[in-house]
C-alpha cells in the first residue's frame, strides 16, 4: 500500500501500471533501478544551483557556479554515474556547463530565494499524504510567491499547457497548503532548451488540482490489474527483463 504520493510516483503509474507495481508495490526499486547518465546530469545541475543561491551575492560568479557543479559531480562514485565510458561522461558534463552558463547570463543571479530544495508535506481529507521537493521559491514584496523548477531534460511545454501539468499543480497545491501564501507565478526553466514556461494560478485552481490528485490516487488504490503499457520508453525501462511484454518489445526493436 502506498502511503505517500509525489508527482513522479503518480506519473509512473500513468506511464505504466506494471512498472509501478514492481517498483513501488513490490518494493523492488532499490534492487532494479540502474544508474542513469541523465540522473547524474540533473542531480549535479540542481545541486550546483542550490549551493550557488546559498552564497552571498558578491560570491556568485560564473566560475564559482561551474566549480560547484564539478564538485557535485565528483561526489558521485563513477559506478553510480551511469555512463558507458569517459567520452560519454565528458559530453554530458559539457552539456551541464553550457546549461549553467546560459542560466547565469539570462537570469537575475542576485536574487535571494526564500526557500531552496525544501521538502513539503500535507495530508488530504481522505488521509493520503502528498510530498514534494521544490527547487526554489522566491518571495515578492507583497508576500506572494513564485515557484521555480529547473528542467534538464529536452521536453518542454507551452504556457497554456502548464495549468494542466500534474507537477505544476501538485507543487502549487502543496505550497499553498503549507505556507498559506498566494502563488503569483509557477515557472519551469528548461536549461537544455534555453526557454521557460509559466502561468499564474487563478482563485479556483487549487480546488481543481486537489480533485485531480484525489482522482489519480483513487485510480492507484483501486487498481486490480497492473498491465504493461507499451511505449517508446520500454527499451529504457529497468523492469523490462521482468515484463510480460518483453519478447514483443524486443522483437519490435530493429537495430538497423
Amino acid at each position: 500500500m502506498i502511503s505517500r504520493y509525489s508527482p513522479s510516483l503518480l506519473n509512473d503509474f500513468e506511464k505504466c501500471p506494471y512498472f509501478f507495481k514492481i517498483f513501488y508495490l513490490d518494493g523492488r526499486k532499490k534492487e532494479l533501478e540502474k544508474p542513469k547518465s541523465y540522473y547524474t546530469l540533473g542531480r549535479t545541475v540542481h545541486d550546483a544551483l542550490c549551493k550557488f543561491f546559498s552564497l552571498f551575492v558578491e560570491e556568485r560568479t560564473l566560475e564559482k557556479l561551474h566549480e560547484l557543479y564539478r564538485q557535485s559531480w565528483r561526489e558521485i562514485l563513477w559506478e553510480k554515474r551511469g555512463f558507458e565510458n569517459k567520452k560519454e561522461e565528458k559530453e554530458y558534463g559539457l552539456r551541464g556547463l553550457a546549461m549553467l552558463e546560459w542560466f547565469y547570463k539570462n537570469y537575475d543571479i542576485s536574487v535571494r530565494p526564500k526557500y531552496l530544495e525544501n521538502y513539503y508535506e500535507t495530508i488530504l481529507s481522505d488521509g493520503a499524504t502528498l510530498v514534494g521537493k521544490i527547487d526554489r521559491i522566491d518571495e515578492h514584496t507583497d508576500s506572494s510567491l513564485t515557484i521555480i523548477d529547473y528542467k534538464t531534460g529536452k521536453d518542454t511545454m507551452d504556457d497554456e499547457e502548464m495549468p494542466d501539468d500534474l507537477q505544476a499543480g501538485f507543487y502549487t497545491f502543496l505550497v499553498e497548503k503549507k505556507l498559506r501564501r498566494p502563488i503569483k507565478e509557477v515557472k519551469f526553466i528548461y536549461l537544455e532548451s534555453r526557454t521557460e514556461s509559466n502561468f499564474t494560478p487563478d482563485g479556483g485552481y487549487s480546488k481543481k488540482v486537489e480533485a485531480n490528485i484525489k482522482e489519480k490516487i483513487n485510480q492507484v488504490e483501486n487498481a486490480t490489474e497492473f498491465l504493461p503499457k507499451v511505449s517508446y520508453l520500454c527499451k529504457y525501462c529497468d523492469v523490462l527483463p521482468l515484463c510480460p511484454e518483453r519478447v514483443n518489445i524486443l522483437r519490435s526493436e530493429i537495430p538497423f
